[in-house]
Order: structure tokens, then C-alpha cells, then sequence
């Protein structure tokens, strides 16, 4: 783009200056229509729709219900087009937590293009800032609920931190991508808590979690609930997996 700015400003500089400047603008007007298309596939990955459904104002409403009749947990992320730089900003991290989820049975992630359904009105859609990813399974019924940010920052910053759109759709949907056995899909300080934790008894992680249930009626910052949410979680898979191994060997 820069060099073919220069070669334009170089070409048009014998012009008289009013030519010069209206060619300038026409031309600088046509790259810059160009240079978005190049960043409008880093909203859709190549294999973007191995992972997401492709949703439309005729097939919206039929995929939210019959997801929730399932017991299942839809994440929708709505867009005002492709070429939305907020949603072209959060897309990595939307791609990698729907890969990461891709085997729970439970959770579906959707996408929908507000520009390419135009008939489509829901006056909450966009409410908060863009890209709007919002969940929907029984707890919430068909109307959904949004994401609830967790900083003073925008919408389109916040989620463009995995960390955040992981916790997102670990909460909303009750599940937790870190597998405490293999260490696969853990953040380094998921990582560090089952390290500190996997020795102890039964006993010891049952006191961990009774301590952690306490703690919810406290006052905390967001971050700080989402992870007391998180060992909880992970407390629960460990004695899970030692009570197994307990048995086994009986």
C-alpha cells in the first residue's frame, strides 16, 4: 500500500495542483476500498465453519431452541459485518476457543452476519459494543444472555484476550477445557494450581473446595471469582480422578 502511495504521489507531481490533489484522493480512495478485503478472511479462518454454524434470520431462533431442548450450551457471535475491525480483532481468539471446544459435547458455537441479514431485529444485539458473543441453554432461555465484562476496557479489547473468552464460555457453559490429567488446553497458572494440588488426599482437596465455597458470598473482583470458579472446577476433576484411581486399586 505505502509503495503504491509513493508511486502515485511521484506520478502526479508534474500535475497542476488541483489535478494532482483530485487524482491523489481517487486513487488513495481506491486502495484503501482494496486493502480491508485482505483482512476479511482473518474473520473466518480456513476452517472456520469445521467448528461453527453458519447461522441466518431463518435458521437463528430453530438452532437456539432446539440446542437448549438438547441440554446444550450455543455461543452466537454476532457481527454488523466482515468487516467489522473489532471483530476482526477478537476472530483469533473466537477461533481458538471454538477448536479448543470442538470435542465437548455440550457447547455449539454460532456465527451471525447482521449485514447479510438485514431483516433480522433484536434491539439487545450490539448493546455494549462489537463483536457481541452471547449464550443461550436452558438457564437462559431462547432470549439468551450477553457477556458480562470483567474490566474497565472495551468489549473488542477484552475479548480479544483468549483468557477471557475462554472464561467466557467455561462459565456460561459449566465446563472446564483444562484437562487435569494430561495438562492438555490448561493456561500456565491452571497448570501451577493442579500441580500444587495433585498430591494431596482425598481429604485435603475436599477441604481445599469447602474453603473455596465459603469464600463465594465475599466481595471480589470479577477476575478473582472467575478464577475461584475455576479451581473449584479443577478441585472437583482431581478427586474425580483420584477416587478412580483409589478404587482401581482395591
Amino acid at each position: 500500500l505505502f509503495g503504491s502511495c509513493f508511486r502515485v504521489y511521484k506520478e502526479t507531481s508534474d500535475m497542476p495542483p488541483l489535478t494532482a490533489a483530485f487524482s491523489r484522493i481517487a486513487v488513495y480512495g481506491a486502495l484503501l476500498l482494496i486493502v480491508p478485503s485482505a483482512h476479511v478472511s482473518a474473520i473466518y479462518s480456513s476452517d472456520h465453519w469445521s467448528y461453527v454454524t453458519k447461522l441466518t434470520q431463518d435458521t437463528l431462533d430453530l438452532e437456539i431452541a432446539g440446542h437448549i431442548f438438547r441440554g446444550k450450551t450455543i455461543f452466537v457471535r454476532f457481527i454488523p459485518s466482515p468487516g467489522c475491525g473489532c471483530c476482526r480483532k477478537q476472530a483469533p481468539a473466537w477461533d481458538s476457543i471454538t477448536r479448543a471446544a470442538a470435542e465437548e459435547q455440550d457447547v455449539v458455537f454460532g456465527d451471525f452476519d447482521m449485514a447479510a441479514n438485514q431483516d433480522f431485529s433484536d434491539t439487545d444485539i450490539g448493546v455494549g459494543g462489537w463483536p457481541m458473543v452471547r449464550y443461550y441453554n436452558a438457564r437462559t432461555g431462547a432470549k439468551g444472555r450477553p457477556y458480562v465484562q470483567k474490566t474497565d476496557r472495551s468489549m473488542c479489547d477484552e475479548l480479544a484476550e483468549e483468557s477471557y473468552m475462554k472464561a467466557y464460555v467455561e462459565e456460561a457453559a459449566d465446563i472446564l477445557l483444562c484437562d487435569t490429567v494430561t495438562g492438555q488446553k490448561c493456561s500456565a497458572k491452571e497448570t501451577a494450581y493442579i500441580a500444587k494440588m495433585g498430591g494431596k488426599s482425598p481429604e485435603e482437596l475436599g477441604s481445599q473446595l469447602e474453603r473455596l465455597v465459603g469464600m463465594e458470598g465475599s466481595s471480589m473482583t470479577p477476575d478473582l471469582r472467575s478464577w475461584l470458579v475455576t479451581r473449584k472446577k479443577i478441585l472437583k476433576n482431581l478427586s474425580a480422578t483420584l477416587s478412580a484411581k483409589l478404587n482401581d486399586e482395591l
